[in-house]
């Protein structure tokens, strides 16, 4: 475990030390001091969560020294609310105590929105600009892949948060020419259709997953439909995978990556219970899982 380096007077912790702490690579004691509601319906968590407690914020208030009698004071705290401020407060009134505490920037909110950017390594030829990008959208759970080649760029399942993607589009000198979403999510707001406006792209999903009246720009995929990206030959193939949604769609890279959404995961598959005809989307994700995956 690594050395916690609490210098220069810090006072906030970013999302991005977040993750190095929820990884295990320090140790902290969270303190989230939202309403108990609040702490029940989502918290922070990830690969290796430190020891947690809730106590509300406005328990300060009423009796100050009977709550922090019930923090540690062996470790470093992290003290968590909504937006960071009124964590900010419980901290100060921590630290004047003597215990070593500092403010999550931003609260669950921004660690909620904050995303990790990776290469993804074995993608490309030898010589050429090509790069596979996963953007993980940590305290969420949802991916999404950025694909460039010879100056063009793929996007698929992006997030609300298109200027992760212009950005990205900007850092490498390409240009979005095609947004693709495997499927409706329930999980975040796609940010699909406003990411293809921005960048002048053409935006794509299965239409089994799009109301009719819906005021939505889009072109329809096609089972087994191709994009090409670049002058090189970067081969995106539509394979159409319902189960999980009537449109679930995953996306077939140079026959080598498999953009599933959320059909496959690592240790389980997507719900087919989240519209109401459990029997008959269970019957396709079936086929889709034993049958048509096993094809590829």
């Amino acid at each position: 475990m690594n050395t916690i380096d609490l210098k220069n007077n810090a006072t906030e912790v970013n999302p991005e030390r977040l993750k190095k702490i929820l990884d295990g690579k320090e140790d902290w004691f969270i303190l989230d001091v939202r309403n108990d509601i609040e702490f029940d319906r989502w918290k922070i968590e990830g690969k290796s969560t430190p020891e947690t407690m809730n106590i509300p914020y406005f328990d300060f208030f009423e009796d100050e020294d009977e709550q922090i009698r019930k923090i540690p004071t062996d470790r470093p705290i992290l003290v968590v609310c909504a937006k960071g401020d009124s964590s900010a407060f419980v901290a100060d009134i921590l630290n004047q105590k003597g215990i070593v505490a500092q403010n999550l920037q931003g609260g669950v909110l921004a660690w909620g929105d904050y995303s990790e950017i990776s290469a993804i390594p074995g993608y490309g030829r030898k010589g050429t600009t090509d790069r596979l990008f996963q953007i993980n959208r940590v305290a969420k759970g949802c991916l999404s892949y950025f694909m460039i080649s010879e100056g063009e760029a793929l996007v698929i399942d992006p997030s609300r948060h298109i200027e992760i993607y212009t950005g990205l589009a900007e850092k490498q000198n390409a240009r979005i020419t095609h947004v693709l979403d495997t499927h409706l999510h329930a999980d975040h707001i796609s940010g699909g259709a406003a990411l293809a406006k921005a960048a002048g792209a053409t935006y794509h999903i299965q239409h089994a997953d799009v109301e009719e009246d819906a005021p939505l720009p889009f072109d329809q995929l096609k089972d087994g439909e191709e994009f090409q990206i670049g002058k090189s030959r970067v081969q995106v193939i539509a394979h159409f995978h319902p189960g999980h949604t009537p449109g679930s769609t995953s996306f077939l890279v140079d026959n080598k990556f498999l953009m599933t959404g959320d059909t496959l995961f690592v240790s389980g598959v997507g719900r087919p219970d989240l519209g109401g005809m459990v029997d008959e989307w269970a019957l396709l994700l079936y086929d889709s899982l034993f049958h048509k995956f096993s094809n590829l």
